[in-house]
């Protein structure tokens, strides 16, 4: 998502809304997927030698469970400031990469499908969620 610097009044704000697209934000590799384009409402302000953007941005995405392995969702909407030097030849700034980054931070080293999720049995794998296993029981 780039901001084009002409079209922000000098020292005043530009108020601007969009979506960006899942692969230009490439999570494949934290172990969650987007479920749908991340939506992004910014007011970005200008002054001589300085962007200030301020950003709301929401999404979904899916995830495998860490204890039980099942497919969990998590929804997020996240608000954040950007700020960017910018030189007199600078026409435009990718927020894109700075998204991505705030997405990636704020993702769980172990996602849960709920809060009290037991996981499986290290024995014989059940789903602990689903009630005790037969290995447990023999114990």
């Amino acid at each position: 998502m780039k901001i084009i610097l002409k079209d922000i009044p000098e020292l005043g704000s530009l108020d601007f809304e969009g979506s960006v697209p899942m692969e230009d934000l490439d999570l494949a590799d934290t172990g969650y997927l987007l479920c749908e384009p991340v939506k992004v409402k910014a007011k970005a302000s200008k002054y001589p030698d300085v962007l200030n953007v301020d950003v709301i941005m929401s999404g979904a995405m899916k995830f495998d469970c860490s204890r039980c392995l099942k497919p969990g969702k998590w929804q997020f909407k996240k608000n954040t400031k950007f700020n960017f030097d910018i030189k007199p030849t600078d026409t435009s700034i990718d927020i894109t990469p700075d998204l991505k980054e705030e997405i990636i931070l704020n993702l769980s080293l172990k996602p849960l499908c709920k809060s009290d999720c037991k996981g499986l049995c290290i024995t014989c794998g059940e789903d602990l969620n689903e009630g005790k296993c037969a290995c447990r029981l023999d114990k």
